[in-house]
């Protein structure tokens, strides 16, 4: 078995034991959670006992460092709700665009799902247009995740203004645009300030986001927040055919609350493919989203109602979700080429397609949240080993497809993930533990090197005597 030395992203290196060869397995967990028959446990020892142990320990250690503190939590909610409720006043009240004058906040994302890890330092803002009764074409090679929005009928507000030439199809690009500069008149006319000490600035348009992004700097330059604005068409309409077999959450949160969430609208944001050299076409595509659903599911996570409720049962999901969002986040920091492509949203993705596959409150109490993770962790390892995981609510896409995620990038995802199993997850090792495995390539290349010397002299002994037999 060969080892790898990597730099980890606070400068130390780390040892990883390579995948070619067979690492040993690792040892599950003796313990209630259903392990769907996967491999059976070997023979118990003290040392594999100790290592249970102290990888145990790893993941707690962990899992309360990822924590957000209540004061970290309050400061940046007070910032970010001041100023988004001052731009949705001057959007309501702008003069150009009747459209916006119904405009909404729709807070999604990590943070508002309270499963942010670190600092709360991004935050993101869907700003919501209700639509008039509209079409939708799905876009070929997609999947069902990109659409084409025309409107039924000419809008009799300035919707219209937004349409391309055939006076049919809803442009995102120019939605943008127009939205971008009333974000911009907002902050040199009408902002007053959120917080003392707080300024804000408007961000480069980045190719290929959605998003209109500002960036808040506190006056000692120690520490930003970023929020990303995102438009989102709110269509009160049946979902998409696409939709039909997603969202299996029968088992999990019962059949009447997949019929509620079904009834609630769906939302288009401004999203095109993320591919070089996109034709004019193409670059007019909307992106279907559920991430208000996906916060609904979140914030209501448990098979029974009072879930992780004061007084009641407490249970891990949350937690080992935040563990697998900070282990692919060290390993895009260790190989951001390699793993260029792997979001969080996948991440997510295959977090609700573990609940649909363990359902119930106890098969993820609080007191095994090491032993669930790692089950987390193999589930995700098996997504990646073969190449599917189907977007939760449009299963006809694959975010592992070839086309959304190079397979020789898949291959090394699985390769590294595999390593950190084998290594009992050394992403969430001390830094001196990293001090330590990083001593260890010192003397071992240095026994290496000792050893090559000694077998030259012995090389060198016999051709010396060789040859004064052959002379004699």
């Amino acid at each position: 078995m060969t080892s790898e030395w990597v730099p980890h992203s606070n400068n130390k290196v780390i040892r990883f034991q390579s995948a070619e060869a067979d690492p040993p397995p690792r040892q599950r967990f003796h313990g209630p959670i259903e392990t769907l028959g996967r491999e059976e446990s070997v023979e118990t020892t003290p040392a594999i006992i100790l290592q249970e142990k102290e990888l145990s320990k790893r993941i707690r250690l962990m899992a309360k460092k990822l924590t957000i503190k209540p004061e970290e939590r309050k400061l940046a909610a007070e910032i970010i709700n001041d100023l988004v409720d001052q731009l949705i006043c001057f959007l309501r009240n702008n003069e150009k665009y009747a459209c916006f004058k119904e405009v909404k906040k729709l807070t999604a994302g990590s943070y508002y799902e309270f499963v942010k890890i670190s600092h709360p330092d991004e935050f993101d803002i869907m700003l919501t247009i209700p639509l008039p009764r509209i079409k939708w074409t799905e876009v070929e090679a997609f999947s069902g995740v990109l659409y084409k929005l025309t409107v039924s009928r000419m809008p009799r507000n300035d919707l219209k203004m937004f349409l391309l030439d055939d006076c049919e199809t809803i442009s995102p690009l120019k939605m943008m645009e127009e939205l971008r500069t009333l974000i911009k008149q907002f902050l040199k006319t009408s902002y007053k300030g959120c917080h003392k000490n707080w300024k804000v600035k408007l961000q480069r348009k980045a190719q290929g986001s959605p998003a209109v992004t500002m960036l808040l700097q506190d006056s000692e330059g120690e520490q930003d927040i970023s929020i990303d604005l995102v438009l989102g068409l709110e269509v009160s309409q049946k979902w998409p055919n696409c939709t039909n077999d997603g969202m299996n959450i029968d088992e999990w949160l019962g059949k009447k609350t997949k019929g509620d969430l079904k009834h609630k609208p769906f939302y288009f944001v401004p999203k095109h493919p993320r591919r070089r050299a996109l034709s004019e076409d193409l670059k007019e595509t909307w992106r279907i989203s559920f991430s208000h659903i996906e916060k609904i599911l979140m914030m209501n996570h448990g098979s029974a109602k009072n879930c992780c409720e004061r007084g009641a049962a407490h249970c891990c999901r949350k937690i080992c979700l935040r563990l697998m969002k900070y282990l692919v986040h060290v390993l895009k920091e260790q190989y951001p080429q390699e793993l260029s492509k792997l979001y969080s949203y996948c991440v997510k993705t295959a977090y609700f397609h573990s609940m649909v596959r363990r359902p119930k409150d106890d098969q993820w109490p609080a007191s095994k949240v090491d032993e669930c993770f790692l089950n987390f962790l193999d589930d995700f390892i098996e997504h990646v080993e073969k190449s599917e995981l189907k977007h939760f609510f449009v299963p006809t896409y694959n975010l592992f497809d070839s086309k959304n995620f190079a397979q020789k990038n898949l291959k090394f995802l699985l390769k590294v993930l595999k390593e950190q199993k084998a290594n009992h997850i050394l992403a969430f090792a001390p830094p001196e533990e990293h001090q330590q495995e990083a001593l260890a390539p010192q003397s071992q290349h240095l026994l290496v090197k000792l050893a090559a010397l000694f077998v030259i002299f012995l090389i060198f002994v016999f051709f010396v005597k060789i040859f004064k037999m052959f002379y004699q």
